[in-house]
């Protein structure tokens, strides 16, 4: 039966994605499939209990999506890191310049957080460029 349950809405994904259509581009669409991706996780996490017995490719396939989404994760973490060291060099830039980056800036760490937390991290991100420079 979870055979036939998760065949069905791979197929059902699939069908999705083959659908969508996205005039704002290619953001909106990833964040789109992420969205599905998540309600297909929670569906899975009521259908699997933790003596459940899977066959080995249902495993494998779970194993391959967590190691897919976490390798975005980590190019897209890597690359917020590097557009920030690259724009901002503490031997051209002071605090403040930090400071009005962190502020202005749309990166996803950003998302959220207050002003008095981006000041934070832009000082502790100025004072550790400044380690790393010596």
């Amino acid at each position: 039966m979870l055979k036939r349950e998760l065949e069905k809405l791979v197929k059902e994904e699939i069908s999705n994605m083959l659908q969508i259509q996205s005039p704002e581009g290619e953001g909106s669409m990833a964040r789109s499939q992420l969205a599905r991706i998540s309600q297909i996780s929670d569906m899975l996490g009521d259908m699997i209990e933790e003596d459940t017995n899977l066959e080995e490719w249902v495993e494998a396939k779970i194993t391959k999506a967590q190691d897919y989404l976490s390798a975005v994760l980590n190019y897209l973490q890597g690359e917020s890191e590097k557009q920030v060291s690259e724009k901002l060099d503490p031997a051209k830039d002071d605090v403040g310049d930090y400071i009005t980056d962190f502020r202005k800036s749309k990166a996803p760490q950003f998302k959220g957080k207050s002003d008095k937390k981006k000041r934070q991290m832009a000082v502790a991100a100025y004072l550790s460029a400044e380690r790393d420079k010596k």
